[in-house]
């Protein structure tokens, strides 16, 4: 064989040779896609598997510690995870936005389960809401006027209420209907409250009223946490005010916040006949009041003699 045939042979061996790695090469890209791809699916899969093997009640517990970012991802992960999620996302509910209304009214899925409730913004679908929250245990609404018929039909039971609606018949026929109530804000300004019977909220532990509320709503129920808003300008558009809440309530008074003007004509041996069951007691003071013991030396503070 010639040099040249040689060289020719010799060269066709190594662009043969060349010709060959690129197409080696994509081979083996293409090969290594498909593992990884494999791998991924199965890493997937696995966890996948996983996930559905924790038990719901560590599930549970491991979402009360995830974010609300991290729970909407979860949600997105299968049929389990979603519901648990949701079960955290709308446990508690605390809105301006009205919108929130209309979501619990077309998901009433969503709505079952809400524990606590807070609207600070009226939306003419509340009421649909409410029925739709079967769950519901605490609501707060910054509602005014006639709660009218916008507790018709709803079926909850709470522990705790706090709104501004008036005593009036309506709110009542409520009351009556939450024998589990345990805590009560009210802050409507009414100048008459009907009277409520011994049987209506016998659980009653904790209230929250203008003064002239306070006496009908604690009388014979084992309220031992009281606070009593108004100051004695206000009184002046009211009846007398009744301030033996120990009689009154049918457990000892533990907790009282009161304005000292309401205070102030009690005597002091009324005053001191509930003091042994205090373990906390707070007296608010008017600008008016304040301006009184600084010109005047010598304000009687018989209260704390």
């Amino acid at each position: 064989m010639s040099f040249c045939s040689w060289t020719s042979s010799l060269t066709a061996c190594f662009q043969g040779f060349f010709m060959v790695v690129p197409f080696t090469a994509k081979t083996i890209r293409a090969s290594h896609a498909n593992f990884l791809d494999s791998l991924a699916e199965k890493v997937e899969k696995r966890a996948k598997n996983a996930m559905d093997s924790i038990p719901v009640d560590i599930l549970r517990h491991i979402l009360e510690h995830v974010d609300r970012a991290g729970l909407l991802e979860m949600c997105l992960l299968n049929k389990i995870c979603c519901s648990c999620s949701q079960d955290v996302l709308y446990r508690e509910i605390h809105s301006f936005d009205n919108r929130i209304c209309r979501t619990l009214v077309k998901s009433s899925h969503l709505a079952r389960r809400v524990r606590t409730f807070s609207l600070y913004v009226h939306d003419e679908e509340l009421g649909k809401a409410l029925r739709n929250m079967t769950s519901l245990r605490s609501l707060t609404l910054n509602g005014h006027g006639s709660v009218s018929n916008l507790m018709d039909g709803c079926t909850f039971k709470l522990k705790s209420l706090a709104c501004n609606y008036d005593f009036d018949e309506s709110f009542h026929k409520f009351l009556c209907s939450q024998p589990g109530l345990t805590t009560l804000q009210n802050l409507a300004i009414d100048k008459k409250v009907p009277e409520l019977e011994t049987t209506c909220l016998p659980n009653l532990t904790r209230v929250t009223a203008w003064f002239p509320h306070i006496p009908d709503l604690i009388r014979g129920r084992p309220v031992s946490n009281v606070t009593v808003m108004g100051n004695k300008p206000i009184s002046v558009h009211f009846d007398e005010h009744e301030f033996d809440y120990s009689v009154l309530s049918a457990a000892p008074i533990r907790k009282l916040w009161i304005s000292y003007d309401l205070l102030f004509p009690t005597p002091a041996s009324t005053i001191a006949s509930i003091t042994p069951s205090l373990v906390f007691f707070s007296i608010s003071f008017t600008e008016h009041f304040i301006q009184s013991f600084e010109k005047k030396a010598g304000l009687p503070l018989y209260l704390f003699e």
